[in-house]
């Protein structure tokens, strides 16, 4: 599954990717990304969970950085990653160093970590 939904009570988007995605699939999310965070107010918060997402596009990372230069676009002001694949976490490092997500940008491995720096 691969989608995105708006909290706007609490200032989130929720970004949701649980499976290989294809260039199409990414331009489809980003596409539905820029619908949703309309639906929020200044200073917002993305909330990614990349758990069971896999590489099978040799594009993978530049997709990547497409998403995250259409959340800083959009003017996202953090941003939390849930995986659970080391290969997604150098990927997304060496795309964020790139499009300077990194500043605004923390992984995690861990429910709980996840949950508690995007609700601080």
């Amino acid at each position: 599954m691969v989608g995105a939904q708006a909290d706007p009570s609490k200032r989130k988007l929720n970004i949701r990717a649980d499976e290989a995605i294809s260039p199409e699939d990414m331009q489809s999310l980003i596409a539905r990304i820029q619908v949703e965070a309309k639906k929020l107010e200044p200073g917002w918060v993305a909330a990614i969970d990349l758990r069971g997402v896999w590489v099978s596009d040799p594009n993978f990372y530049e997709q990547i950085k497409h998403l995250q230069q259409a959340l800083i676009d959009l003017g996202v002001r953090k941003v939390g990653t849930l995986i659970d694949n080391y290969v997604i976490q150098i990927l997304l490092g060496q795309a964020g160093s790139r499009t300077n997500a990194n500043m605004i940008t923390k992984r995690f491995y861990t429910e709980q970590e996840w949950n508690q720096y995007l609700d601080g």
